[in-house]
């Protein structure tokens, strides 16, 4: 059986495939549409894929849907950071906040790999917010809870502690002075001895600023003109935006001075960077690596991994293009031994 779900900027049809799973092809109605898959075999049922639709879009139907199911956009990445850090155990029964949760997918997943942790995921947005419950529901995750944030700088109250923060792929969203009130706020909710992630932020000091404009060195230059350049030079946007709204879409990523400097703020307990030394790494520079795809240009990237490690060691500072960082949480008498 075939269905069709007609939306204002396309349709998706909605092929039955044996073992419950349907096939879904989209068409936008503009060739200029920007649309990064255009078709998946799901498990999801029709309500389901219709909600993502009408929240998303459908260009980004397909996307969506494999941010949850296809283990090569969120769910191995996120394995791979969590488990260079720490071994599994650590957050096999643990309480997670999934900060900036958006409609779910991250969540689903941590359900998933630990499904005797309690799994709370906040975002700012009710629409993502009633789309990341129906997935929950949808599966049966009773390990799941969503709370929705009151404001940029403010928390749902009664949130409780934690063992796990994650902000994954959230901090270089955050506006620059919600960033060193909403670090030490997230930082108080965990336990001693807790762990704050910061996964999937671009580094503010790599030459090429690849999030959001694509332009290289405006990275290092000031607000005013980087966004002069950003309206004139950047091909990813048709028209010209506020400073704001570049910031909001990510345009300046962090530094883990800048981090460390917020989670500070905290006066009786401290930061402890602690680098990924599980699973094959050693360093910031290894963790890069096993992230990058290595069948494109491996020897480039060996290059670039082996240049990150030695200025690293000259300057004692992060040069990887995207941060994965986690920061435990120790009193502020704690000396590493």
């Amino acid at each position: 059986m075939t269905q069709i779900v007609r939306h204002s900027l396309g349709t998706v049809r909605i092929e039955d495939r044996p073992a419950d799973r349907r096939f879904i092809e989209v068409t936008p109605h503009s060739a200029q549409e920007h649309v990064p898959h255009r078709s998946w075999e799901t498990r999801y049922p029709l309500s389901l894929i219709e909600h993502v639709v009408e929240v998303k879009g459908p260009a980004y139907l397909c996307e969506e849907i494999m941010r949850d199911e296809s283990p090569h956009l969120v769910e191995n990445p996120l394995k791979t950071v969590l488990f260079a850090h720490y071994a599994p155990e650590r957050f096999a029964t643990a309480r997670i906040l999934d900060f900036g949760c958006g409609s779910g997918a991250s969540t689903l997943i941590l359900a998933r790999l630990f499904p005797q942790a309690e799994i709370v995921g906040v975002d700012i947005s009710s629409r993502l917010l009633d789309l990341a419950r129906h997935r929950a529901q949808t599966f049966g995750h009773r390990n799941i809870r969503y709370m929705q944030s009151v404001g940029g700088s403010e928390l749902p109250s009664e949130l409780g502690t934690f063992d796990v923060v994650l902000l994954n792929g959230v901090y270089e969203h955050f506006l620059p002075a919600e960033r060193p009130v909403l670090l030490p706020l997230l930082f108080d909710l965990l336990e001693t001895n807790g762990v704050l992630f910061v996964l999937d932020t671009p580094n503010r000091l790599w030459p090429i600023e690849s999030h959001t404009s694509g332009l290289p060195l405006i990275n290092y230059l000031p607000d005013g003109a980087a966004h002069w350049l950003t309206n004139r030079l950047s091909s990813r946007y048709s028209l010209k935006q506020s400073w704001e709204a570049y910031l909001r879409d990510g345009i300046r990523g962090a530094m883990v001075s800048e981090i460390e400097t917020y989670l500070s703020n905290n006066s009786s307990m401290q930061p402890r960077l602690v680098l990924p030394t599980r699973d094959g790494c050693r360093d910031h520079a290894d963790l890069w690596y096993r992230l990058s795809s290595q069948t494109r240009l491996p020897t480039l990237k060996q290059a670039i991994r082996e240049g990150l490690k030695g200025s690293r060691r000259l300057t004692g500072i992060d040069f990887t293009p995207i941060l994965n960082l986690a920061f435990e949480k120790r009193s502020s008498t704690f000396s590493p031994s």
